[in-house]
């Protein structure tokens, strides 16, 4: 195993941490969205804690430390319970709280180094873990944070000492690229499962339908009951297959199956049939529908034989 590979399969059992088998997809996402966020935001607060420690500022650096303290109890409860439920309330509770208390610490805005905007992360997981009606709750109280911080700024900037100003220029960076990294990521990943969720939905739509029926379905229209004139059907079967299978493993059986209908899949690609089903060990397929053809005959006679020439070699 290389390297990458082996850091995708560490990478995927940390995300996995929280997860059950008998999640569903939904569930897997919000729970994998959750440690990305998680370990993101306590990874910042320990380091940002780290900082302020560094600088002089010891009490400081406890506000973000109890965000990392916090998210560090969360996730115990989570992967103990692999339950999410209401555990990110908390979690996302203390990323409104807690940047605003930060930057009233640090002078305000300026002194700050605009740190509220660690807040964003509260309405932020809400849009990706919570239901759509409580996310405004959530963003209503991201913009309470900023009047407030606006309201209180004149006071808290005479009264604070701040600090270097390097410090607060490169604490401006931080938190800036900080939250906007952490929005990128966590949009990302969700992005990523979502279109891996909708890849899934697509093979198995195929998988029952016409690719041309299903591109309607997805627009929405119904009912679909189109009428062709004329049409034939191919219907194989595989003699003594019955017999067969009941001699061998399940997984044998299936081997065999996948085998037999991957050819009837090319040979229905090759002569520009359309796959309906396959049941046990039968297959079906047209021609003349879902598009019209004039050769639907010849079609699907030539499939047909070549198949029995195939299976004659």
């Amino acid at each position: 195993m290389n390297r990458g590979a082996f850091l995708s399969g560490q990478g995927r059992r940390i995300l996995a941490i929280g997860c059950a088998p008998d999640d569903s997809d939904q569930e897997r996402v919000a729970k994998e969205v959750f440690v990305v966020i998680g370990l993101g935001a306590a990874i910042a607060g320990a380091a940002w804690a780290v900082m302020y420690a560094a600088l002089g500022r010891p009490l400081t650096g406890l506000i973000p430390l109890v965000v990392s303290v916090v998210v560090v109890a969360v996730f115990a409860r989570f992967v103990a319970t692999k339950h999410l439920g209401n555990l990110p309330v908390p979690v996302l509770a203390l990323m409104i709280l807690l940047p605003l208390w930060l930057q009233l610490s640090l002078g305000g805005f300026v002194d700050g180094s605009a740190v509220v905007v660690w807040a964003f992360a509260a309405p932020l997981g809400a849009l990706l873990l919570r239901s759509a009606r409580e996310t405004p709750v959530w963003l209503a109280a991201f913009f309470a944070d900023l009047v407030i911080a606006s309201a209180l700024d004149p006071a808290v900037s005479r009264s604070v000492t701040p600090l270097p100003e390097l410090a607060i220029k490169v604490f401006f960076a931080l938190n800036i690229g900080g939250i906007g990294a952490l929005t990128f990521v966590g949009l990302f990943y969700f992005r990523a499962q979502r279109d891996a969720a909708e890849r899934r939905s697509e093979r198995l739509l195929l998988n029952v339908l016409p690719e041309s029926i299903a591109v309607r379905l997805k627009r929405g229209e119904e009912p679909i009951a189109d009428h062709h004139d004329q049409v034939t059907v191919l219907f194989a079967d595989l003699a003594g297959f019955t017999v067969r299978s009941a001699h061998e493993t399940p997984a044998a059986t299936v081997a065999v199956l996948n085998e037999i209908f991957s050819v009837f899949d090319g040979l229905a690609n090759r002569y520009g049939l359309e796959k309906i089903r396959t049941i046990g060990d039968s297959y079906m397929a047209a021609a003349g529908a879902p598009l019209p053809r004039p050769d639907h005959t010849t079609a699907i006679c030539a499939m047909a034989l070549d198949y029995n020439a195939r299976s004659l070699a």
